[in-house]
């Protein structure tokens, strides 16, 4: 694997004692996890606007016998 990185921040986080190796590894997470949840957004939006839509046509089971007043059980 090849990495670059600007020289000024490489030195900045070794001076820092910032643990590059764990730093990446983190970033790489939170990006892939991201890229994950857009796509499975994504790939899933009609289906959501579609029930979205029944919700608003149809309602919630239940929904007249709930008291939006009261506190949760």
């Amino acid at each position: 694997m090849n990495l670059s990185i600007d020289a000024e921040i490489l030195d900045a986080a070794k001076a820092q004692g910032i643990n590059l190796s764990r730093t990446l590894e983190i970033a790489l997470a939170k990006l892939t996890q991201d890229a994950r949840e857009a796509k499975l957004r994504e790939d899933n939006r009609e289906f959501v606007e579609s029930y979205n839509r029944l919700i608003e046509r149809a309602g919630v089971f239940g929904e007249e016998f709930q008291d939006w007043d009261d506190s949760p059980v």
